[in-house]
């Protein structure tokens, strides 16, 4: 059969640039093609990029939808049922609310593509594609292959992206894990370090959701990558701040970079989102000890938490650039469908009447408490504005660490504030390749 993985378009946000949409390429859609038996012949269409769709009409089109593009999901299905292909939708958003394309798709897959798909090509080869397919059994690391076509997918920004885990330890409200009931799996050391070596590469990127959920997992691969040579960066729950030991020995091994969920320094907020790990009176230790171990911070904010007002915003734009937190991301508020703090919304009649399109963390879908939702918008540009104005980044500049000033201005200056114009050159000129490997060099190379 012709089969088809499709990724739609990402919906830009206001400070998003071409880097952002063609970061990197979706692990989901390279694992679905490598787990397909050779007899089919699959193509990766990724409409981030400038899309030429194949001469031969595809018998089979799998798309791989978040929330915000879950409408352009439903709109390409009925485009490619009338080249009469049978359509497919997975994803985060298609199992944790799986309703929203059932009047579109042929079938919705809820879960791990790895315990589905092969029931579903059976199926689709049969003439039988069920309505909905969902796994049966909970995912174990032996499920989880190691990927190893990475290195083909040269258009991306970065390529060197791997996943050590499945699922997270903690429950947030707002977060997919409190609607996914994806048990949290660690895969085998051997199989991650395999892939490390597959790449090619010294530096890496570990994009899971928590780095840290099974610390006792991760003491014992740090002690296996550390005489690999590498540079790498991945997200932790803020946690880490109990477990100094790990810390030391992520920083030994290379780890050069941290993405942490803070999500607010109000004290008001943080009990409104069951983040019970996060202590804000020992936010501030946290940093000191990351920039002490010569590690970057990027802390990642939300916005319009119950509790929140313009004021505390503001006070949380001037604690982040006082305490010279190296990058942020700043969210607002966003209840996705499927969420427990979707259904609380719900019930409290919270929920705004705004196309799906709008929940990409960069629009306000429902009524504040203590903010109008005018002034949470824009304050939620304010912060991005000042927190990467020219002033504000000398100003949170690392001092008498070369090798963090490189990185820090890497992504402030190139990646940030200027990366717009240079992201929209690169693309043209089909370079987002190169740039990222440039960056990927100085980021290994610079000590």
């Amino acid at each position: 059969m012709n089969i088809w993985l499709v990724r739609p378009k990402m919906i830009p946000r206001p400070m998003d640039s071409h880097f952002k949409l063609c970061m990197s390429p979706l692990l989901a859609l390279i694992l679905i093609k490598q787990i397909t038996p050779k007899e089919h012949n699959v193509t990766i269409i990724d409409y981030n990029f400038r899309v030429q769709l194949p001469k031969e009409k595809p018998d089979i089109v799998a798309i791989s939808s978040t929330v915000d593009v879950a409408d352009i999901s439903n709109k390409l299905a009925l485009e490619f049922k009338e080249l009469g292909a049978k359509t497919i939708v997975g994803g985060i958003h298609a199992t944790c609310y799986p309703e929203y394309f059932y009047e579109c798709f042929d079938s919705v897959c809820i879960g791990p593509a790895e315990l589905i798909w092969h029931r579903v090509l059976q199926d689709a080869m049969s003439n039988d594609l069920h309505k909905v397919y969902s796994s049966q059994t909970p995912l174990t690391e032996d499920d989880i292959p190691i990927l190893k076509i990475m290195q083909s997918e040269s258009k991306y920004l970065f390529n060197n992206i791997i996943t050590t885990s499945r699922g997270c330890n903690f429950c947030c409200d707002f977060c997919y894990n409190s609607a996914s009931n994806q048990p949290l799996v660690n895969r085998k050391h051997e199989d991650v370090i395999e892939e490390i070596e597959n790449l090619g590469t010294k530096h890496v990127l570990f994009v899971d959701d928590n780095f840290i959920s099974n610390t006792n997992w991760t003491r014992g691969f740090i002690k296996k990558i550390k005489n690999m040579d590498i540079t790498w960066s991945c997200a932790v729950s803020f946690n880490i701040i109990n477990h100094m030991d790990l810390l030391d020995d992520m920083a030994e091994a290379g780890c050069q970079s941290l993405f942490i969920g803070l999500e607010t320094i109000n004290h008001n907020s943080i009990i409104n989102i069951s983040k019970k790990q996060n202590t804000i009176n020992r936010y501030e230790q946290l940093i000191k000890e990351i920039h002490k171990r010569k590690m970057m911070i990027n802390a990642s904010i939300m916005l319009g938490i119950d509790g929140d007002t313009k004021e505390s915003i503001d006070a949380t734009l001037n604690w982040l650039i006082e305490n010279k937190v190296d990058t942020l991301t700043t969210h607002i508020l966003t209840p996705y469908p499927g969420t427990k703090l979707y259904n609380n919304m719900k019930l409290q009649n919270r929920l705004l009447n705004v196309p799906i399109s709008k929940y990409n963390t960069a629009n306000v879908v429902f009524e504040p408490k203590s903010i109008s939702k005018k002034s949470l918008y824009e304050k939620y540009l304010m912060v991005y504005k000042k927190f990467y104005a020219f002033k504000n980044i000398l100003k949170r500049m690392p001092k008498n660490d070369t090798k963090r000033k490189v990185e820090y201005l890497l992504f402030n200056l190139l990646y940030r504030k200027l990366g717009k114009p240079i992201s929209y050159i690169t693309y043209k000129l089909n370079l987002m390749t190169r740039i990222g490997k440039l960056a990927t060099w100085l980021s290994y190379k610079i000590k």
